[in-house]
């Protein structure tokens, strides 16, 4: 009788450690398997923001431009918000015989999900997430020994609302052009010294920064600060100025 009691026993206890280590595993990869399927959703989302906002970026720049007057493009913002984003400031100094100085503030906007949020701003599309800032795309500034192409883009915002779920819409129209040309009239002088500075870009400073050093072709040198911690400031020598500033306004629905 002992022995088969033992017996029955071991099998009892062989059966619960059996059908523990099933459950624990069961357990595990459900977890990791529920992690991992959320993480891929959350990168599909973003995704598909890149894609979404590069279409806004494109046309808006058929406005900036001058090609269009007016533009309406469509969202999918099942997982993700569209909003105005706090705004931004762009300067630009420029140094010859004198000092000049010109600041424009504009709102960005913004598809967030939880995974990242993608900005569109000043012509530079960016994606910001945890791990750091990427440009999704190059901005309009050309910047050589010749002459310094300067894209204000101010996008103005015509409602601070935040829409989210199904399917949405950016409307988008010119409402405003400003342009700035600069040449030095010392003829001892042949260089101007310029700064462009971008204000209020927290966690996209670095970002701007590489922008602008892709943007510079010039046989010299551009160099970068940051006179403050949300802001970047680089400069360079050139012959030329042109800043063209377009307001664009915006608004959702």
């Amino acid at each position: 009788m002992r022995d088969n009691t033992s017996r029955g026993q071991s099998e009892v206890i062989g059966f619960v450690i059996v059908f523990s280590a099933i459950l624990a595993a069961t357990l595990v990869v459900g977890v990791f398997g529920l992690n991992a399927l959320d993480s891929v959703q959350e990168s599909t989302v973003a995704n598909n923001g890149e894609i979404a906002m590069q279409a806004v970026g494109d046309d808006i720049e058929s406005i900036y431009y001058g090609s269009a007057e007016t533009s309406t493009t469509e969202l999918t913002l099942d997982a993700a918000t569209l909003e105005v984003g706090d705004p931004t400031r762009v300067e630009v100094s420029v140094v010859s015989t004198s000092t000049e100085s010109w600041q424009w503030k504009l709102y960005p906007l913004v598809y967030r999900s939880d995974a990242a949020s993608i900005y569109y701003e000043n012509s530079l599309i960016v994606r910001q997430q945890r791990r750091g800032s990427v440009a999704v795309s190059g901005s309009l500034f050309r910047l050589d020994d010749e002459r310094a192409v300067i894209p204000v883009v101010r996008t103005n915002a015509t409602t601070n609302a935040t829409v989210s779920g199904g399917t949405e819409q950016i409307r988008a129209m010119e409402n405003g052009t400003e342009q700035v040309v600069r040449t030095n009239e010392d003829p001892s002088v042949t260089e101007l010294d310029v700064t462009i500075t971008m204000r209020d870009v927290p966690g996209r400073t670095e970002v701007w920064e590489t922008a602008l050093r892709d943007a510079y072709g010039g046989s010299g040198s551009l160099s970068c600060t940051n006179p403050e911690a949300d802001e970047v400031a680089c400069s360079f020598e050139t012959e030329t100025v042109v800043v063209s500033s377009v307001t664009v306004e915006y608004g959702f629905g």
